[in-house]
C-alpha cells in the first residue's frame, strides 16, 4: 500500500487545452474513467479528489468569462501514489508505457504549462515540479519537510514548509 503525496496541480494554457489535459490525463477517485478515453494514455496513479462532474462544474464556473481559445490558469488538488515524480516522470510511465503517459509528453501534446507542489507527510518530503508546453521539465525539486519537536511531549514530527500552525499528533498540543 503506497503512501500518498497530496498536492496542487496548476495548469496554464488555452481554456480548451487545460480542460482536455485534466479530463484525459487524471483519474477520479470517485468515477470510472469514461469509455470514450479507453484508448488514451493517462497519468499513473494520479487522482483528482472529486468527481469529473464536480471538477468540471467548478472549472466552468471559475472560468466562465474566459473564451475557449484564451489563456487561463486552473488549479485543483490531486493525490499521487508515492510521489508526483514516480507517477508522472520517472517510474510508472516507463513501467506501464502502453497505458500511461508522462508529464513532458502530455504538456507538449496539450500545449499547457504545469506546476505541481506536493507534500507527503508519511515520508516527510515535499515536491515542486514544473513542465512547460514544450515538454521541458523546468523544475524538479524534492526536499525534506522541516522537523519540529513538541514542547509538551517531546515527539518529533515533520510539517510542510508552508504550514503556519502546528498541532502535535501525539498529544494534540498546539505550537
Amino acid at each position: 500500500m503506497p503512501n500518498w503525496a497530496f498536492g496542487v496541480v496548476q495548469v496554464t494554457g488555452q481554456k480548451k487545452n487545460v480542460r482536455e489535459f485534466i479530463e484525459k490525463n487524471f483519474l477520479s477517485i470517485y468515477d470510472i474513467r469514461p469509455n470514450k478515453f479507453k484508448d488514451i494514455k493517462f497519468f499513473a496513479r494520479s487522482f483528482i479528489s472529486d468527481t469529473y462532474r464536480n471538477i468540471f462544474n467548478q472549472f466552468n464556473e471559475e472560468l466562465e468569462q474566459v473564451n475557449t481559445e484564451d489563456e487561463c490558469t486552473y488549479s485543483f488538488t490531486v493525490q499521487f501514489a508515492w510521489s508526483a515524480l514516480t507517477c508522472l516522470i520517472d517510474g510508472y510511465p516507463q513501467d506501464y508505457k502502453d497505458e500511461c503517459i508522462d508529464l513532458p509528453t502530455a504538456c507538449k501534446q496539450y500545449k499547457v504549462d504545469v506546476v505541481i507542489t506536493t507534500e507527503e507527510s508519511g515520508m516527510c518530503f515535499e515536491e515542486h515540479i514544473a513542465c512547460n508546453r514544450n515538454g521541458e521539465i523546468t523544475m524538479n525539486e524534492c526536499y525534506d519537510m522541516p522537523t519540529y519537536k513538541c514542547l509538551n511531549c517531546g515527539s518529533e514530527q515533520c510539517f510542510p514548509s508552508h504550514e503556519e500552525e502546528y498541532y502535535c499528533y501525539e498529544c494534540d498540543n498546539k505550537g
